[in-house]
């Protein structure tokens, strides 16, 4: 979807001596149209009608194995695949339970808080309330116990 109102479609370079397309990328901060002359392609579409800096050299892979093999090729140490994150997620979880029980009971000399924003799989508990404290405790067991 084109977010350019009117895009101008073509422009003059070289001190008016060059008439080329324009690319209709456009800047997310100032919402103007992008000042770059649009690659030549042989499609006339305006998707294709980008300069290389908003993605209109390539079109990406487009098969299964094609995408696979992009992946591969970029996964450099796999500490950000899907599952390496769902992973860190759920220890995050069970770190911020752990230091909910630490300061429940006064196991700390001053209460302890964490930094950055709560994982998808904690949930604050009263831990006031023996049912709660119970879910917390197995919060910190882990999957794998």
């Amino acid at each position: 979807m084109n977010k350019i109102q009117n895009p101008e479609l073509f422009m003059t370079t070289a001190g008016g001596k060059i008439r080329c397309r324009r690319c209709v990328g456009f800047s997310q901060r100032t919402q103007k149209q992008c000042n770059h002359p649009a690659l030549k392609t042989s499609s006339k579409s305006s998707k294709q009608a980008r300069c290389k800096w908003h993605g209109g050299a390539s079109t990406g892979p487009l098969s299964e194995k094609g995408i696979e093999a992009i992946k591969k090729a970029n996964t450099k140490h796999g500490n950000f695949t899907k599952d390496a994150v769902e992973k860190t997620s759920q220890q995050d979880a069970m770190f911020r339970y752990l230091v909910d029980i630490g300061n429940y009971i006064n196991m700390f000399t001053h209460k302890l808080k964490t930094r950055g924003r709560a994982s998808k799989y904690y949930h604050p508990l009263d831990l006031s309330d023996p049912e709660q404290l119970v879910k917390a405790v197995l919060a910190t067991l882990g999957k794998d116990r």
